[in-house]
């Protein structure tokens, strides 16, 4: 009985939390108490959750309310974790396709996108390494090509703006830029 029903609008959307569903209803932002609202606990899911930076997750599964926090709340843990292994098979895919690492930043949240980073410099370094037989300054180009990422990132956060892609950068994407280049 914490969640209400009184939705608000999207644009009134909560700093951090969730987003609940009753029915076939889409997300909205609930305040009071369930009960206040006429509605039952169990008449609602949480589908996407929100951080404290303006980043969403939408739920690969959507948990339903049941009372007792303790029957809910592990089954959320599960199914951010299974939404977070989802976008990460999702967004490696889209590095092995050759999407730049700067449409990688927009698309996925944070965590993604740093492991997404850490996977195209182990990629460099493997490389590099496999080439050292070959190319005495292998490592060195590794390096300033991976250089050349964190700069693009630096460009990207003084200009406010994503090189060949017609969206807004919006502060949580800033935040998430600054969380790469750190």
């Amino acid at each position: 009985d914490i969640l209400s029903v009184s939705s608000t609008s999207l644009s009134e959307k909560p700093k951090s939390g969730a987003a609940f569903q009753s029915g076939s209803e889409s997300p909205s932002y609930y305040r009071g108490t369930a009960k206040e609202n006429g509605l039952q606990l169990s008449e609602l899911e949480i589908s996407e959750i929100y951080s404290a930076d303006g980043e969403v997750l939408v739920l690969a599964r959507k948990v339903n309310l049941e009372k007792g926090t303790e029957l809910w709340l592990p089954k959320l843990k599960e199914s951010i974790g299974e939404t977070i292994k989802k976008y990460m098979s999702v967004s490696l895919m889209d590095l092995l396709n050759n999407m730049p690492i700067e449409e990688l930043t927009l698309k996925y949240p944070a965590q993604i996108c740093l492991i997404g980073l850490n996977y195209v410099w182990s990629k460099e370094v493997e490389t590099s390494i496999l080439e050292l037989k070959n190319e005495r300054k292998a490592m060195s180009m590794a390096s300033k090509k991976f250089s050349a990422i964190t700069n693009r990132f630096l460009s990207m956060l003084s200009k406010s703006r994503w090189p060949n892609i017609d969206k807004p950068v919006l502060v949580h994407h800033k935040l998430r830029l600054e969380t790469m280049v750190t």
